[in-house]
C-alpha cells in the first residue's frame, strides 16, 4: 500500500509542477506597420538630389536586372511614363532546425513598389505573405494584432524565427536597392 501512495504522492507533484511552468516568453521582431491598412509595410522616401525622374527609373531597373534572378518574371509593371515599376517577389524561407541546419520550410512572396520623382524615389515593401492557395500575410502570426487573434500559441516560437527571417531577408534587399540606386558612376565591368 506504501507503495501506491508514494506513487501517487511523485506523480501528483510532477502534474503539479508541470502545470505551474509558466509559457515561454518568446520576442517578436519590430515590424514596420501601415497602420491604414494593418499590413506589415517597409516604406521610404529617399532623396537623391540632382537627378532626374528618368535617371532614377533607369537605375530601378538596372538594379531589378542585377539583383533577381529572372528578373523579367519579377517586374510586374513597367512604366516608364509615370516612371513607376511594380515587382512580386518570391523567396524560400530558410531557418535553422536545433542542430543549424538551414531548410526551406515554405515560399514567401510580396509586393516591392518603386517610383521615381526628380531627386527623390520612394520605396514600398508591402503585402508579405506565405505562397498558398489563399492569402496567408504574415500578420496572422503576429498575436497582438487582430489579424493574429487566433494565433495558435504553440507556434509563437515558431513564427517569431520566421518573422525574424523575413525581416532580415527583406531588409537585405532593401539595402541592396539603395546602394543600388546610389549609382556611382563607375563603368561596367567587362564580362566575357
Amino acid at each position: 500500500m506504501n507503495k501506491k501512495l508514494f506513487f501517487l504522492f511523485i506523480s501528483f507533484f510532477a502534474a503539479t509542477a508541470l502545470f505551474a511552468q509558466k509559457p515561454k516568453e518568446v520576442a517578436f521582431p519590430k515590424l514596420p506597420m501601415d497602420d491604414k491598412n494593418e499590413f506589415v509595410t517597409y516604406s521610404a522616401v529617399m532623396n537623391l538630389q540632382g537627378t532626374t525622374a528618368k535617371e532614377l527609373y533607369k537605375r530601378g531597373k538596372k538594379w531589378f536586372f542585377s539583383y533577381f534572378k529572372n528578373p523579367t518574371e519579377k517586374i510586374r509593371t513597367d512604366d516608364s511614363l509615370k516612371n513607376e515599376l511594380e515587382g512580386f517577389i518570391r523567396f524560400k524561407l530558410m531557418v535553422p532546425d536545433k542542430k543549424g541546419v538551414e531548410s526551406g520550410v515554405t515560399t514567401m512572396q510580396y509586393s516591392l513598389f518603386l517610383t521615381f520623382k526628380d531627386g527623390r524615389y520612394k520605396y514600398t515593401v508591402t503585402k508579405i505573405n506565405e505562397m498558398a492557395v489563399s492569402y496567408q500575410g504574415i500578420e496572422q502570426w503576429i498575436p497582438t494584432l487582430p489579424a493574429g487573434k487566433d494565433a495558435v500559441p504553440a507556434d509563437a516560437e515558431k513564427h517569431a524565427l520566421w518573422l525574424t527571417t523575413i525581416d532580415k531577408e527583406i531588409k537585405a534587399t532593401i539595402d541592396a536597392m539603395i546602394t543600388g540606386m546610389e549609382d556611382k558612376g563607375l563603368p561596367a565591368k567587362e564580362d566575357w
